[in-house]
């Protein structure tokens, strides 16, 4: 069987109409999706952080929910994913004996096939086990939850995790919480429109690197602390994906007091 070769000035056009072709496809192609830094996720704007926990106090008349259970289960929920940072995983794994009221500390665990879950799809801790501080508001707080709100519904007992759905007293879901946030977001389209409990995660990430800056930690320990209370290993280059907002930022600052020094020296030169 003989194959067909164009040859002659018709081979030289077909040769010229592929790599014509090939080349509009590259240009079309993204290039150094790393390089692309408008539009990546990063923490809530200031005012957003003030919004959300003021709209979610219980007793707030913007708060969305109208049940008080649910307005102190949810007000909670919020106050845990922005005092500690962690994946939605993590926060619904949570279990009542995880919290030492005496040392105030939570112990953030992992648990595949917990046979103590009953749910369909039960949310996963990726990262490493760790003991976090609770603050003695947060954990006064947790408290009243666990003996007023969680002991009041029915089915509660049933299971030991902390976050119930206040219908059946069951386990809070993966879905439930997305209702959560879906419904804030609903409700302050304006302010927390972008609001997610991975960018509440991105928000701690700001939080702490401000910290960080306020009390002049070195850059090696600032790393090897956010890694420890992230779960990530002391290796892990994850920290990068969590601190653009406060990279940014302070970047951005740079910039402008690099171009106000060069607008002084111009006029000083005048």
């Amino acid at each position: 069987m003989t194959r067909y070769h164009p040859a002659g000035a018709e081979g030289e056009r077909l040769w010229s109409e592929w790599k014509r072709c090939k080349a509009g496809l590259d240009a079309r192609l993204p290039r150094h999706k790393g390089r692309n830094t408008i539009g990546q996720r990063e923490g809530l704007q200031p005012e957003a952080v003030e919004k959300l926990l003021s709209v979610t106090l219980p007793g707030s008349s913007e708060n969305p929910w109208d049940a008080e259970g649910t307005r102190i289960r949810n007000f909670l929920l919020i106050r845990w994913f922005y005092e500690f940072g962690l994946r939605r995983g993590e926060l619904l794994n949570v279990k009542i004996s995880d919290i030492n009221f005496q040392s105030v500390e939570l112990t953030v665990a992992r648990r595949a096939d917990d046979p103590e879950d009953p749910r369909r799809r039960q949310p996963l801790v990726k990262t490493r086990d760790r003991k976090i501080p609770l603050s003695p508001g947060l954990c006064s707080l947790t408290h009243e939850y666990i003996t007023n709100t969680r002991r009041d519904t029915e089915g509660a007992r049933r299971h030991p995790f902390l976050f119930i759905a206040m219908g059946t007293g069951a386990p809070l879901s993966l879905s439930a919480v997305n209702v959560v946030f879906t419904e804030l977001r609903n409700a302050f389209p304006r302010e927390l429109d972008s609001l997610t409990p991975h960018v509440l995660r991105h928000a701690w990430n700001d939080r702490f690197s401000e910290m960080m800056d306020n009390v002049k930690i070195s850059d090696i320990e600032e790393e090897r602390m956010r890694s420890f209370l992230m779960g990530w290993s002391p290796t892990s280059k994850t920290a990068g994906q969590y601190t653009r907002r406060h990279v940014r930022m302070k970047a951005q600052q740079v910039s402008l007091d690099m171009q106000s020094k060069q607008i002084v020296e111009l006029a000083n030169n005048e």
